[in-house]
């Protein structure tokens, strides 16, 4: 399986170490900064193992399979195997409950002082993935009065999702961003609704108006970040790979506002901020590669180092 990114040297020794990736001053490291917080709880290799497959959500254009992101992308920029990634979703004990949380506190923190007194808004939907065969964990037969199957029923997972709606300024006008906190799998045993009315507390409002927007999340994830294909058979490796999408999609829109060196892209689509961001990690990496063979390749000093400053300019 051909890999652009894998290394083209001596065995071993791999282009891409923690020190470049994870540099503050490049895109991967700016990446990474924002990320570590939803796995700074877990252990250091597992947080790592995380941070890699969600540098290669961003960076392939779709997710297939973690199999796919390994052939495609992680087995050029790491020694890692193939089942660290496997175990790191379907087994280590991670708590992927703890994203939502997360964004949350995150996309709080975005509301401006001057609309602190604007409402937020919660909206709950769930949304229905068919799947083929019965090896799937919880796979079950699901009423969907939106199927195209000839039949009101299809084979596959619920999903149940909360989207988290916060007032921002958009171009001297107050916007509101939807941001998916993230998916649950629905089963039969802990029915919707059985939600106790001591929940209720904590949300602060809800509006049906804003329904929309959810469905407009669930449109673009399926649509244009693969959040259907997983391929993984296990509940908890399901749920830590479409939540892992999901943190990824939330950070196209979070960046923005977060970090000012996104910010002209506030009022660009989630796709083409991911699209530019894909380009700059691909860049990066190419060229991080690019240095360690001159090194290795090159003898003369004078020019090697007019090629690291070329392409520090260009990475920096």
């Amino acid at each position: 399986m051909y890999n652009e990114f894998a290394p083209k040297h001596s065995k071993g020794k791999w282009p891409c170490t923690t020190k470049t990736l994870y540099n503050e001053k490049t895109l991967t490291g700016r990446l990474h900064k924002y990320f570590l917080i939803y796995f700074e709880t877990f252990s250091a290799p597992t947080a790592d193992t995380l941070f890699l497959l969600v540098l290669s959500i961003l960076t392939l254009e779709s997710v297939h399979s973690i199999r796919f992101l390994y052939q495609h992308f992680l087995s050029g920029i790491t020694t890692k195997s193939l089942n660290t990634f496997y175990h790191a979703c379907s087994y280590a004990k991670v708590d992927y409950s703890h994203f939502m949380n997360i964004t949350a506190k995150v996309a709080l923190r975005m509301i401006p002082d001057s609309l602190a007194t604007q409402p937020i808004f919660l909206c709950v939907d769930d949304t229905m993935v068919a799947k083929a065969g019965t090896r799937f964990e919880n796979v079950s037969k699901l009423f969907d009065h939106a199927a195209h199957n000839g039949s009101n029923y299809l084979n596959g997972h619920c999903f149940v999702s909360i989207m988290l709606c916060i007032p921002v300024w958009k171009n001297d006008r107050v916007s509101y961003l939807s941001l998916p906190l993230g998916y649950r799998m629905w089963q039969k045993k802990a029915p919707l609704n059985q939600t106790g009315s001591d929940r209720m507390k904590y949300i602060p409002l809800f509006l049906y108006s804003f329904r929309w927007n959810i469905e407009t999340s669930y449109y673009e994830q399926k649509t244009f970040w693969s959040l259907c294909s997983y391929m993984v058979r296990s509940c908890k490796g399901i749920e830590m790979l479409v939540n892992l999408i999901n943190i990824c999609y939330c950070a196209m829109k979070i960046l923005p506002y977060q970090d000012e060196q996104f910010s002209e892209y506030r009022t660009k689509s989630v796709q083409e901020f991911r699209f530019e961001l894909r380009q700059g990690i691909r860049s990066q990496i190419f060229l991080t590669n690019f240095v360690r063979n001159i090194e290795t390749h090159i003898k003369s000093n004078v020019i090697i180092k007019a090629l690291k400053q070329l392409i520090r300019q260009q990475v920096y």
